[in-house]
């Protein structure tokens, strides 16, 4: 019997009642006083809108990387160094061979000169300077700078101003005997003094007499020796 309707409902054995099966698929009320249940919501994922579809499959692409054949990296990096060394002798370094005995024992036939072109210069230097007569590159020691009067005594000491050389050597000094020279010698502003450690060799100032700046070549900071090692 319907309680709805009040009627009486014939149902065939296996078969269930429509309304029953409704009811069940409806969800059960919550009891008075029972929160509601949540309705969890799936999100779901949107669409970057600034990113392309064709900007995408572009960041998929592999970059290619340009490869330089080894040899060629050989090549380059030799032409590096060749430019790094031009320029370092030719503004800054100075390469020079002794071909004679006038700075022994500091330098000895054949040894190789390395010097500075950018040093300052100094009294006690050994400089490579070109000989204002001849044109010819040599290595001497600067003895005096600046505005000073050179004098040569008779026990072979050299006097600047008056007062001897600070520079040692192992021998007397005595004039050229070639050249002009004459002393007391008063040198200029701005002048160097140049003479020779082996002192027999008198082709230094005491024959052609003061140089200026613009003659001097570098100062001397590496000796390398091959004879007599």
């Amino acid at each position: 019997m319907d309680l709805e309707t009040g009627k009486y409902v014939f149902h065939y054995p296996g078969e269930e009642d429509p309304k029953s099966e409704t009811k069940a698929e409806q969800p059960a009320e919550p009891e008075p006083g029972e929160p509601e249940p949540e309705i969890s919501a799936v999100p779901q994922k949107e669409a970057d809108p600034e990113v392309l579809p064709d900007e995408a499959e572009e960041d998929k692409e592999p970059e290619t990387e340009v490869r330089i054949p080894r040899f060629f990296r050989f090549i380059i990096r030799l032409a590096v160094l060749a430019v790094i060394l031009y320029g370092l002798f030719t503004y800054v370094l100075g390469f020079f061979i002794s071909y004679d005995d006038r700075m022994y024992p500091f330098l000895m036939e054949g040894d190789i000169v390395i010097t500075n072109r950018l040093a300052s210069y100094n009294v006690g230097d050994a400089v490579l300077y070109e000989n204002p007569d001849t044109g010819n590159t040599a290595v001497s020691r600067i003895a005096a700078a600046g505005t000073n009067t050179i004098g040569l005594s008779t026990d072979g000491s050299v006097l600047v101003s008056g007062t001897p050389s600070e520079l040692t050597v192992y021998e007397t000094t005595q004039k050229a005997h070639a050249g002009t020279v004459t002393y007391p010698y008063t040198m200029t502003e701005g002048g160097y003094f140049l003479l020779n450690d082996h002192r027999a060799v008198d082709i230094d100032s005491r024959q052609f007499g003061e140089i200026k700046k613009d003659a001097l070549l570098g100062k001397v900071i590496l000796v390398i020796r091959w004879k007599g090692f």
